[in-house]
């Protein structure tokens, strides 16, 4: 985002209209507002509610703020991704090529019956925000497995 421009909030609603029509709105962001220089103002990121970097102000061209969002980025792509197989109905489609959409579905099986058992790989906060926004129930979800150490220890 053009930090400089003086119509870059109608330019970000006009992004974010694409992104919801690609029903890519929920694809997790981090707005980059660059150009600062020309503003003279401080790098600076601020942070969602989740305390997750949401917008780096930075300059391309001085590379202040550079270092803000490579860490921005750094922790998002650390987050802990989680396995977790999903049961969907047939009516549940669309929620189907949401996952697909999402990029979480790492294998899916056609049930005989109508259906799909999906393998997702997804952080464990993505996927709880998932089966709210979808209106999805847990017990959709295989349970979680045992770990190890607690499996030997209910022998």
């Amino acid at each position: 985002i053009d930090a400089s421009d003086p119509n870059r909030w109608q330019r970000v609603r006009q992004v974010n209209s694409v992104l919801k029509q690609l029903d890519a709105d929920q694809v997790p962001q981090i707005r980059v507002y660059n150009k600062i220089d020309k503003l003279d103002r401080q790098p600076r990121i601020t942070n969602n509610r989740d305390g997750e970097g949401r917008a780096v102000w930075l300059s391309a061209i001085t590379g202040e703020g550079i270092p803000m969002l490579k860490d921005a980025i750094a922790r998002r792509l650390r987050q802990k991704t989680v396995r977790r197989v999903i049961h969907l109905m047939p009516h549940q489609g669309r929620q189907r090529a949401k996952l697909f959409e999402l990029g979480a579905v790492s294998s899916e099986t056609v049930l005989p019956e109508g259906g799909w058992t999906l393998d997702l790989k997804m952080t464990e906060k993505d996927l709880r925000r998932f089966l709210k926004r979808e209106n999805l129930a847990e017990q959709q979800l295989d349970p979680l497995p045992m770990s190890p150490s607690a499996s030997a220890a209910n022998e």
